[in-house]
């Protein structure tokens, strides 16, 4: 196919496909050998870069206060709020007090200046917040409790 349409990038998807329709039919369509894929790779990695991007400001209080605020209302523990997961105890020498805070309204939504509340910051472990930002549109938490009842369910 590449050979007849690939020097024509004016085709449109409708003309390519009736193409493809046409081979299929007329059963011109080949077999093609999978590719043997090589696993012995290496990579140079740690190239010095230098890049400019604009970020958006954050409150470390807030996050801070989230926190203690989190504590306080569950004994003292620090877990996250989709699946429970308490750094503390699983890392006892180096996760007391880690977590990460998620924003539920995403930081690019807000206005310049509009303030952010306690209850506009969920607290996930690291997992949990990868998978909310893994694919857009972002999860929000009820779709992640979903996602975790569901693999819970298959258990």
């Amino acid at each position: 196919m590449w050979d007849i349409w690939g020097e024509k990038p004016h085709a449109t998807i409708a003309q390519i496909a009736e193409a493809i329709k046409k081979c299929i039919a007329a059963e011109e369509v080949q077999a093609v050998a999978e590719p043997h894929i090589e696993y012995n790779y290496n990579a140079v990695e740690s190239q010095i870069l230098t890049r400019v991007h604009t970020v958006r400001e954050r409150d470390k209080r807030i996050v801070m206060l989230k926190k203690e605020k989190f504590q306080d209302e569950n004994n003292g523990k620090l877990y996250c709020e989709a699946c429970s997961f308490d750094f503390a105890s699983r890392y006892p020498r180096h996760g007391d007090g880690f977590m990460e805070c998620h924003h539920i309204k995403p930081l690019s939504e807000l206005r310049p200046g509009e303030e952010t509340t306690l209850d506009d910051l969920a607290l996930l472990c690291s997992n949990c917040h990868r998978m909310v930002h893994y694919r857009r549109p972002w999860l929000d938490m009820k779709e992640l409790n979903q996602v975790l009842a569901r693999a819970d369910e298959r258990l």
